[in-house]
């Protein structure tokens, strides 16, 4: 019967193929690898919340022998609010699948190793994706208007970011109205790394130039709208400005009493070289976030094009090094002030930057590791009305930096 095939594979997603599943997605990225991962400061069950510093102890000074105290002071100490996104993915097995296996072992090794591996390379670009995102769930902008099933796109936020059969909405510039719901992508053209156009399934639409487009349901459009995608490294290294990262990060507004302490440093790749990324590119870098924080930045990350430019200075000057960085990733060295700092790529980065990041500030707040929901004692679930089953994995989590003057980001570099 079926409901042995169930139990079959629901002891394989379980026993078998869940630990290299965990293993591989908590290596979703360079950046996901390298962040710790804190469970402990999740209260309430749906946010995090951590102490901010942003501003010492006025109470200090230097007086005569029968002088007055200094006013007694205190630190100002202020609560940043990490709200938890939730994430999914799922397989479905068709029962007919499922049968066949009961006889034929290879059937089901094919079936259920197709499944799980296409859902877990998706995930990982899912959060992948994520880490860099700007705050929003914006992946790029509509370019043109237009009143058609075509969608010319650019200002994306990573790089060619579109693929065949992806799920997609349309929202308004301003993020108060949803346009367009639940269009499929396909034809998807690239004409750089940063634009290019695809066609949606359905009637044609009106579409405006500047509207945003996200996966669906990772926005809700609203006067104030929700998010349900990561707050990436893109909009967390930013200042007040509105130009580079969030204004209101974490519930914190640079803008407000926290800056400047609540801003990070960014520099403008072009007035260094050219473009051309050189050491005082990076070094320029590290020196303003000393400056500001008294942290050393101890990673850099950064796109290939970025970092082969780079190395191009690197294998001139004979100064090229190898590193290994945590989970095995490889990096080559920026030889600073401070010693030896690693940088590498990740191909979700976003494009012609470079960040400079203080690890030990940034986290993935998780409230559930990856794993499938199975609460009533079953991985796998009948799906009603159909001749199949389906499991769904989750993973309860956001990113979050707790320092962000202690980061510094680089813009318009070259690439090769």
């Amino acid at each position: 019967m079926a409901q042995q095939t169930v139990s079959l594979f629901d002891k394989a997603l379980k026993d078998i193929y869940f630990g290299p599943i965990r293993d591989q997605l908590n290596r979703s990225s360079v950046l996901h690898d390298q962040f710790r991962k804190d469970s402990e400061s999740i209260l309430g069950g749906r946010r995090a919340r951590i102490p901010v510093l942003v501003s010492g102890n006025t109470g200090v000074g230097s007086i005569s022998e029968t002088g007055t105290l200094p006013t007694a002071g205190f630190q100002t100490v202020e609560e940043a609010i990490i709200p938890l996104k939730f994430h999914y993915g799922r397989i479905q097995i068709t029962d007919p699948v499922m049968e066949a296996s009961k006889t034929d072992r290879m059937a089901f090794k094919n079936a259920f190793t197709l499944e799980a591996d296409g859902m877990m390379k998706d995930m990982k670009d899912l959060i992948g994706r994520q880490i860099f995102n700007d705050g929003t769930p914006t992946i790029a902008d509509v370019a043109t208007t237009e009143n058609n099933t075509n969608v010319d796109y650019d200002n994306a936020r990573h790089r060619n970011p579109f693929k065949n059969g992806q799920i997609i909405d349309l929202i308004s510039a301003d993020e108060t109205t949803e346009t367009v719901g639940d269009r499929t992508i396909s034809a998807v053209t690239p004409t750089s790394q940063t634009a290019g156009s695809f066609t949606i399934s359905g009637a044609a639409v009106a579409k405006t130039d500047g509207e945003r487009i996200t996966l669906a349901n990772a926005m809700v459009a609203a006067a104030t709208p929700t998010y349900h995608e990561f707050t990436g490294v893109n909009g967390a290294v930013g200042n007040n400005s509105g130009n580079f990262g969030q204004i209101i990060y974490l519930s914190l507004d640079s803008q407000a009493s926290e800056s400047p302490i609540w801003q990070s440093q960014i520099i403008d790749g072009s007035t260094i070289n050219g473009s051309d990324p050189i050491d005082e590119h990076f070094q320029t870098g590290a020196d303003l976030v000393e400056r500001d924080s008294g942290e050393y930045p101890d990673c850099i990350v950064t796109t290939y094009g970025v970092r082969s430019q780079y190395a191009n200075t690197l294998e001139q000057d004979k100064r090229f090094m190898d590193l290994t960085l945590t989970g095995g990733w490889s990096a080559i060295g920026f030889q600073g002030g401070n010693g030896t700092t690693p940088i590498f790529v990740d191909k979700h980065c976003t494009t012609r930057t470079a960040y400079g990041l203080t690890k030990a500030y940034w986290a993935i707040y998780r409230l559930a590791d990856f794993g499938w929901l199975d609460k009533d004692g079953a991985v796998l679930s009948r799906i009603a009305d159909s001749p199949s089953y389906e499991a769904t994995m989750r993973y309860y989590a956001e990113l979050g930096c707790s320092k962000r003057n202690a980061q510094y980001r680089i813009h318009t570099l070259n690439e090769v």
